[in-house]
């Protein structure tokens, strides 16, 4: 094409104008929207911008063309597509065109929360509570590699998965909708499959939790994983520790043992009242050959 064709058509673009009194200058910025024509400064900007939204091909330098309308829809990062019948608008559209309205859906974020929280627990008696209390830390919401609990052997807990999306709202903004998700309290258990509750949010969102109730099992560290679909979660995997219960010292008089609730009984006959360990634990000992004692609640035997 002669550079002069290019030349008079950009010199005609740039003599259109919406405030001009020639009908032949004003009628085409009527019927094309727009106001007037200038001479851009570059055209990174724009090519940039095309290239964000998947209309402009860097590698190939040319525009990319969709089948349809609803292909041609490309979201920005945190947003999803709607679903087609619901992007579509006949109000204010005219005779001719395809309507867009609303495309893209905003996200929360994040998505999916996991959170823990203690249940009551029926500590024995030898249990020191108040220590084992101060000791106990949820973390939440919990974050990916972090450690989300430190409790006690024997804790009660919840673990909680909240979609913050819900259902009806995935189905209308086009999102995966959670149909399994999985739990795994350590790396050598079983993946346990969680029921979905229906809940209302604060904000009146409709939705769905999946909860699991356990206990807290052996003293270490554990990696708990959540898996959405049969896919590992974003948030997965978790950290959580055991810590052994703190007990609690049971002052004993001589001739008794001290049990697990927190009592203490007399000793029998043929055994003596004694301390035992580092807590210097009230037990009941065997007396040694040659002795004997025959009644009960001594501390000795002859």
């Amino acid at each position: 094409v002669p550079f002069e064709i290019p030349e008079l058509v950009g010199n005609g673009l740039m003599e259109l104008d919406a405030k001009s009194a020639d009908p032949a200058l004003k009628n085409p910025t009527t019927s094309g929207q727009f106001d007037t024509w200038v001479t851009p400064m570059n055209y990174f900007g724009l090519l940039t911008m095309l290239e964000s939204i998947g209309y402009y091909s860097a590698s190939e330098k040319k525009c990319l063309r969709a089948g349809d309308v609803y292909s041609a829809v490309n979201c920005p990062a945190g947003y999803v597509k709607r679903a087609e019948a619901d992007i579509l608008c006949t109000e204010g559209c005219q005779t001719g065109y395809t309507c867009i309205c609303k495309p893209c859906a905003k996200l929360k974020t994040p998505a999916l929360v996991l959170s823990a929280e203690a249940l009551t627990t029926d500590w024995p008696g030898s249990v020191d509570v108040p220590a084992l209390e101060a000791q106990t830390v949820f973390s939440s919401p919990c974050q990916r590699m972090g450690r989300c609990i430190y409790v006690a052997s024997g804790q009660r807990q919840r673990w909680t998965l909240l979609d913050q999306i819900g259902a009806q709202s995935r189905i209308k903004i086009n999102t995966p909708l959670l149909n399994t998700v999985q739990v795994r309290l350590r790396f050598d258990s079983e993946w346990v499959t969680l029921p979905p509750v229906n809940i209302t949010l604060a904000d009146g969102t409709r939705t769905q939790s999946y909860s699991l109730e356990t206990v807290a099992g052996d003293v270490g560290t554990h990696i708990l994983q959540v898996r959405i679909n049969g896919e590992q979660a974003e948030l997965s995997p978790v950290i959580a520790e055991h810590f052994a219960p703190p007990r609690r010292v049971i002052v004993c008089a001589p001739g008794e043992e001290s049990q697990d609730n927190g009592t203490c009984t007399a000793c029998p006959p043929g055994t003596h009242g004694t301390k035992q360990g580092a807590e210097q634990t009230a037990v009941c000992w065997p007396c040694q050959p040659g002795l004997h004692n025959p009644k009960w609640n001594q501390s000795s035997c002859f």
